[in-house]
């Protein structure tokens, strides 16, 4: 049981350090933040679905997330990610980092249905759909669900 304990704090910790934005935060206010990796020219050219820009409420709402989470007030995160999808409910990232969230506070369900919904509005971004299907997995496993783990693996491979 602890070894489980020890894998998802570092895999949480591998999460939240890939989720900062450092771009969001540095933005100057009255621009629109976008988020990275969203749009490729193949996509565009093939009629791939390409991700909008974030508001600047929403950009908001979620760095003030991301450091609640780094600062382990789950809770707090929680409230603060589901105003920012209320301002913005079809943006992935909100969904990717709201199940982020709920995988920590032990809701693996529910991670894993939100890092779905992130992937259904991802688009063509590979990183954010990647990101995704670990939370995916790690929840499979917690829950021991190992043909979900297996399948969420395969679907890495094929990223």
């Amino acid at each position: 049981m602890t070894n489980r304990y020890l894998l998802l704090t570092v895999y949480v910790s591998v999460l939240a350090a890939c989720a900062s934005n450092p771009q969001s935060a540095n933005a100057s206010y009255g621009q629109p933040v976008y988020a990275p990796h969203t749009v490729k020219p193949s996509a565009l050219a093939s009629g791939g679905m390409v991700v909008q820009p974030m508001s600047q409420a929403a950009a908001a709402l979620l760095a003030q997330a991301q450091q609640q989470t780094r600062d382990n007030q789950l809770d707090a995160a929680s409230v603060t990610l589901e105003r920012a999808l209320r301002v913005d409910g079809k943006h992935p990232k909100l969904w990717s980092q709201l199940a982020e969230v709920r995988l920590r506070q032990g809701q693996y369900e529910q991670a894993e249905s939100m890092a779905r919904k992130s992937n259904s509005l991802a688009g063509t971004d590979r990183t954010m759909i990647m990101r995704n299907w670990m939370i995916i997995e790690q929840s499979c496993r917690l829950r021991g669900d190992d043909k979900g783990v297996k399948a969420a693996q395969q679907a890495q491979k094929t990223l």
